[in-house]
This record gives structure tokens, C-alpha cells and sequence, in this order.
């Protein structure tokens, strides 16, 4: 399922999501809530969840929230698109 903006396969009939195994589901989803998580001594800002990006919000809530899990924060439809084809959509 795609995240906020759309995302790969809008409009196409989507294959389902291989099962990772429970372990690996729930440390990826713990790895990806300290990615996420806001940083008080900035203000309360964000960085991008596209682990190659690296951009910080320049006000809280900037970013757009992953409409499915609700965690992760992107800088915008490039990095959603990157990081949910690399692994988000496996723990999302």
C-alpha cells in the first residue's frame, strides 16, 4: 500500500507483500521508530525516513506522515517512493 502521495503501483494490480518473519518485523518496526522520532533539542523537528536522505524538517510537522503506519515522516514524494521500494513497505 502506498504511503501519502501515491507511490508505486497506482493504478496497477499490486502483487502481496512477501511475509518476513514476526522477529524481523518487529525489530525493523523499532529501528524505524527511533528513525522517526522527533528531536526535542531541534525544536521538535524530523528527519527525512529515507535513511538517504538526511534532510531535517525546518518547522515541526513539515513532512508528511506515511498514511499507512502513521510513523514514518518523508520530505517528499522522491524519498517516500525511495524508502517504501527499499524496505518500508515490509514493516509498514
Amino acid at each position: 500500500m502506498p504511503c501519502k502521495w501515491g507511490g508505486e503501483g497506482q493504478g496497477q494490480q499490486q502483487q502481496p507483500l512477501p511475509r518476513l518473519p514476526p522477529d524481523i518485523q518487529y525489530w525493523a518496526g523499532v529501528i524505524m521508530r527511533n528513525a522517526c522520532r522527533k528531536d526535542d533539542s531541534r525544536g521538535g523537528i524530523r528527519q527525512c525516513a529515507n535513511m538517504m536522505c538526511g534532510k531535517w524538517e525546518t518547522y515541526p510537522r513539515e513532512f508528511a506522515k506515511c498514511r499507512r503506519c502513521r510513523k514514518a515522516k518523508y520530505c517528499g514524494k522522491e524519498c517516500q517512493s525511495t524508502a517504501w521500494s527499499e524496505g518500508h513497505r515490509f514493516w509498514c
